[in-house]
């Protein structure tokens, strides 16, 4: 038991060791295809929004949208 716990503790610090951290932007373009009959792909564009940053920086991250019902996240 003693061996397993070591070798997980020692893979955790390995993987820890060797992942790589990002900050910047990745830039979205989303576009919507209504199944619903009564919605149109237009609205979903409206209210969700057709482009998205995702920006991350220092373990955080922030989420926007142009749509006029999710902007923030």
């Amino acid at each position: 038991m003693k061996k397993l716990t070591l070798l997980s503790c020692l893979l955790l610090v390995v993987i820890k060791l060797n992942s790589q951290s990002f900050d910047g932007l990745i830039r979205y373009s989303n576009n919507y295809d209504s199944k619903d009959n009564n919605i149109s792909s237009e609205q979903f564009n409206y209210l969700l929004g057709t482009k998205q940053i995702f920006a991350i920086k220092s373990g955080n991250y922030k989420s926007v949208f142009n749509g006029k019902f999710i902007k923030l996240q």
